[in-house]
């Protein structure tokens, strides 16, 4: 009896993944047309990030391309901004920023630091979508320099914002010719 029954549920299923295969075939075979698999919409409970600069409220600067996890921004003094987004599962900023207005060198960390803060400041001025997060991670690097006589690259700096919990951290300054780059990231 349990042979029969455990039998009789494989030719059952045998059966129906075969009839929805053969529906699938004929559905295709009628139109003449292979219909493509739907594409995955992916939909983040965070919504699309924002823009981190707004152009109107700061006219000398050109937002030159966004694409959907990039934007490239030409700043006064020929410095530029680029900033790399994260996924929507994961929601970060990479800057990278470009300057030759700072002479020091790299090994004034702490000065480096600073800079960043005071490039937040500017951003945050705008009051756009992202303007509490600048002035959090200004808190938050604040409080380090406070608490830290020696400062290095790397280091994560938690914080919370808006309820949820990130980190910023400083993590490359290198020299090209004449310019400092400073590479730092919020995640």
């Amino acid at each position: 009896m349990k042979k029969a029954f455990f039998s009789l549920i494989i030719i059952i299923f045998f059966f129906s993944c075969t009839e929805k295969k053969k529906q699938t075939e004929r559905m295709e075979d009628s139109t003449g047309v292979v219909v493509p698999e739907p594409a995955k919409v992916e939909i983040c409970i965070h919504g699309e990030l924002p823009s981190v600069l707004d152009t109107i409220a700061f006219p000398p600067i050109v937002k030159k391309k966004r694409d959907s996890r990039t934007e490239l921004y030409l700043l006064p003094n020929k410095d530029s901004l680029t900033v790399k987004f994260g996924t929507c599962e994961s929601p970060s900023y990479e800057y990278t920023y470009s300057t030759a207005r700072y002479n020091r060198g790299p090994e004034e960390l702490k000065f480096y630091y600073g800079a960043v803060s005071s490039f937040y400041l500017m951003m945050g001025k705008q009051h756009n979508a992202v303007s509490y997060l600048h002035d959090d991670v200004i808190s938050a690097s604040k409080l380090y320099l406070l608490q830290n006589k020696w400062v290095e690259l790397n280091h994560p700096i938690p914080f919370s914002s808006q309820g949820r919990k990130w980190t910023y951290t400083f993590e490359e300054l290198r020299m090209e010719g004449q310019r400092r780059v400073l590479v730092w990231s919020v995640k």
